[in-house]
């Protein structure tokens, strides 16, 4: 465990249990505060307070929350990740709803795209759930070859958490980073409310939305690693990019086994729209 106020990662236990079922939180003996005040709140108020980019939630969520609930509720040396594995799942379904939706109303399609709107409902739903799943993936695989690799961060267990066993520590700090990222980017989620009322540029609120998810991804890596945040922007947009490259490839190489197509125009059409979208983002219109 770890103090959320100061980041001490000496903690033994949060809380202590009486006889008389009278609990005494752990206070922290650098800071000598209450080393984890979220054990006692609503998971309302630490939902809110990610959202609001607290420090102290986010160190609840991606240190102490994953040692309780991940390593120390399940059998010590076979840790459970199926609270993990069904936020994952739930994260993905409302994305692959969100950008199902966006494409079924948006007035322009590239070549690849057109291709999947003319099957049947069960293979377009196939096709956004693996191209999301895969994006995750290469995006959580790469962040974590240059956070852990790169810039060395949680190479020393005294520098993540002192409590983990080594044998359990490279699972731990890959949960860390992963559930840092799909919570910090599930703000891509709120253009769902759209669909509820009318808004006259959906585009425009698309990449304002996109670009605050960028930021809160960075916020919450900061947060979490404690790295520059020159380092952590490097990391996220290098990443990224290497995510709409792999991605692209297997995709179009994948729907090349069902569907009759010319691999390098649809891969070059692909390449050529997430080019445009690059610079959608980049050149800041006058």
């Amino acid at each position: 465990m770890i103090c959320i106020e100061c980041g001490y990662k000496g903690i033994d236990c949060l809380y202590s249990r009486y006889k008389s079922e009278y609990i005494k939180l752990t206070v922290c003996p650098k800071c000598n505060k209450i080393a984890d005040k979220y054990i006692e709140y609503d998971s309302v108020i630490l939902s809110l307070d990610i959202l609001l980019l607290k420090k102290q939630a986010y160190r609840h969520l991606s240190f102490n929350l994953i040692e309780q609930e991940i390593i120390y509720k399940s059998n010590k040396s076979k840790p459970d990740y199926s609270k993990l594995f069904r936020l994952f799942l739930l994260i993905l379904s409302l994305e692959v709803y969100l950008i199902w939706a966006n494409e079924e109303i948006s007035s322009f399609h590239s070549k690849f795209i057109n291709l999947i709107l003319q099957k049947g409902i069960i293979f377009q739903y196939l096709f956004f759930i693996i191209k999301l799943g895969l994006e995750n993936i290469v995006l959580n695989i790469s962040l974590q070859l240059i956070i852990r690799n790169w810039y060395h961060w949680g190479t020393n267990n005294k520098d993540v958490n002192m409590n983990v066993k080594s044998n359990q520590l490279f699972a731990y700090k890959t949960i860390v980073l992963f559930l840092t990222v799909i919570v910090s980017g599930s703000i891509k989620l709120f253009p769902i409310l759209m669909f509820i009322w009318p808004y006259d540029n959906l585009a425009i609120i698309k990449k304002f939305i996109n670009i605050i998810a960028f930021v809160n991804i960075v916020e919450a890596l900061k947060i979490v690693t404690n790295c520059q945040y020159l380092k952590i922007v490097f990391a996220l947009a290098l990443s990224m990019l290497i995510k709409n490259i792999i991605s692209n490839v297997v995709l179009v190489a994948l729907l090349r086994c069902f569907l009759s197509f010319d691999f390098k125009e649809i891969y070059m059409d692909v390449m050529h729209q997430f080019y445009i979208q690059l610079l959608d983002y980049l050149i800041i219109p006058l």
